[in-house]
Formats: structure tokens, C-alpha cells, sequence
């Protein structure tokens, strides 16, 4: 249930979930977390809940062992990578073929980030 309100950003779902202890740690069948999950949608509320509930923030997740920096970059997701960021991502961590999150960047705008 935490995995499915993250990835559709719905923000009361993921709080009362948190507030119950849910895992916030815990794999979907694709290997990702529920921060992946908001991430790659761009819920940046939802990415912000989950990290106070002390997600780790530079798991590495998916096929590609992608962190949830690198999966809001290469959505193009400017809100959600600079709060990753703000929130101390790491920068360095390369994907399972080597790629930074900057390499990850669609366009400009998410470079400048």
C-alpha cells in the first residue's frame, strides 16, 4: 500500500501509512522503494515525507541499481531533484551502468539544478 500512494503522490495515504510505522525501507517486485517510486513521478511531498521517516535516500533501486536522484533527473523532475539535493543525495553514487544523476538530465534547466 506505501509503494502504490507514493507512486500516485497521494500525500494523506503516505502520511497516516508513516504514521503507523510502515516500512519505508520495504522492495516492490521491481526492486524499488516507495522513495523511488514518488521520485520517478515527481511527488516531491511524498519524497519529503518519506525521507523525515528516515528513507534512505541514496538507496539504489530498479534493474538499473538507480538512486531516487538519478530517477527524478532522468524524468525531468527540476522540484523533486532539488529537494533530493537539498536533503543531502549523493551526487556520486553511478547508476549499474556507471552514469552520475547529471548524466541522467533530459534538458538545461535540470542541469542547472
Amino acid at each position: 500500500p506505501l509503494h502504490h500512494s507514493a507512486e500516485r503522490g497521494q500525500l494523506q495515504s503516505v502520511e497516516v501509512m508513516l504514521d503507523a510505522r510502515a516500512d519505508v525501507g520495504r522492495v516492490s517486485n521491481e526492486i524499488m522503494t516507495p522513495l523511488h517510486l514518488a521520485a520517478t513521478n515527481g511527488h516531491s511531498w511524498c519524497c519529503k515525507a518519506l525521507i523525515v521517516s528516515r528513507a534512505y535516500i541514496d538507496e539504489r533501486g530498479g534493474q538499473q541499481k538507480m538512486t531516487a536522484l538519478h530517477m527524478a533527473t532522468e524524468r525531468g523532475h527540476v522540484h523533486t531533484a532539488r529537494l533530493l539535493i537539498a536533503e543531502r543525495a549523493d551526487l556520486n553514487i553511478p547508476d549499474a551502468q556507471r552514469r552520475l544523476p547529471i548524466e541522467m538530465c533530459r534538458n538545461d534547466e535540470m542541469r542547472r539544478v
